[in-house]
C-alpha cells in the first residue's frame, strides 16, 4: 500500500510504501539536492595550497599546520559556544561581582536567618550562595554574609 506525503521544502507530493515509524518530511529529490550542496560546501572549505617545499625554507610540517588552521577557520564559525557562555547569557553576573570577588578572596562565612544553616567558603565567590530553606521548599533563599 502506498501513501502520499507532502515535502516541507518544495511542497510537492510524493509517494512511498507505507511503513512503520516516523514519516519523512522531505522528498527524495530535496534530500539529494541537500547532499550535493553539502559536498560542494566541503570542497570549497578545503583550499588547495601548492607551495614548492624545496624552494622555500619553510618546513612541510608548518605548511600542513597553516592549511589546517585555514580549514578550521572556514569550516568552524568564529563564535565558539560553550556551556559557560550559554549559562552566562541566561544568568548574567551581578553588577558588584568584582567587589564580591575582592572581599571573599580570603574566604567568607554566610548564614541563613531562617533555618540557621552556615556556609563557609574558602575561595572567592562571584555571586552570593543560595539554598532551599527548608529542604523540600521550592523557594531559593540567599545566605546573609557574616562580616569578620
Amino acid at each position: 500500500m502506498k501513501e502520499t506525503l507532502i515535502c516541507s521544502i518544495c511542497k510537492s507530493n510524493w509517494k512511498r510504501e507505507l511503513t512503520r515509524g516516523r514519516k519523512p518530511t522531505v522528498c527524495p529529490k530535496c534530500v539529494k539536492l541537500a547532499e550535493k550542496e553539502a559536498v560542494k560546501a566541503k570542497k570549497i572549505a578545503q583550499p588547495k595550497v601548492s607551495v614548492p617545499v624545496a624552494k622555500t625554507k619553510i618546513k612541510a610540517v608548518e605548511i600542513v599546520e597553516t592549511v589546517a588552521e585555514v580549514q578550521s577557520e572556514i569550516v568552524q564559525p568564529k563564535i565558539k559556544l560553550s556551556k559557560s557562555l550559554v549559562y552566562r547569557d541566561y544568568y548574567p553576573l551581578p553588577s558588584n561581582y568584582k567587589e564580591l570577588i575582592e572581599s571573599t578572596k580570603n574566604g567568607s562565612e554566610w548564614h541563613c536567618l531562617d533555618c540557621k544553616k552556615t556556609y563557609v567558603s574558602q575561595v572567592a565567590l562571584v555571586v552570593p550562595p543560595t539554598h532551599h530553606c527548608p529542604q523540600l521548599s521550592t523557594k531559593v533563599k540567599s545566605f546573609e554574609r557574616v562580616r569578620k
